[in-house]
């Protein structure tokens, strides 16, 4: 009886070492299939970025940054509480700079 509890233990452990290694397997295979994908250098983003870069800086991110504030008035008014006014305010705030962290942050690597 103890002989086949420790069999059973044993090939139990086995298969874990064998599940172990084909997820390695699996990941390594991913990886290696996704090689070329990964060396590309982005340019087929570019253009999106570039949308996006001009509506943050441009009108679009103007309106969004006054419609927060706005609503961060409207709701410190409401709440009598003044939280809502600062989240609005920092949330302006974030929404006028974010733009130049990113490309700081993309310039410094590239």
């Amino acid at each position: 009886m103890m002989c086949r509890q420790s069999a059973s233990k044993k090939s139990m452990i086995s298969r874990q070492w064998v599940m172990a290694l084909l997820v390695c397997l699996l990941i390594f295979v991913s990886m290696f299939a996704c090689r070329y994908a990964l060396a590309a250098d982005g340019a087929e983003f570019q253009d999106g970025a570039d949308k996006l870069e001009k509506w943050i800086k441009g009108n679009l991110g103007k309106v969004a940054a006054l419609a927060s504030l706005i609503v961060g008035v409207f709701l410190a008014a409401w709440k009598k509480d003044f939280t809502a006014l600062v989240y609005s305010i920092v949330i302006a705030l974030l929404i006028g700079i974010i733009v130049g962290i990113i490309n700081s942050s993309f310039t410094a690597t590239i």
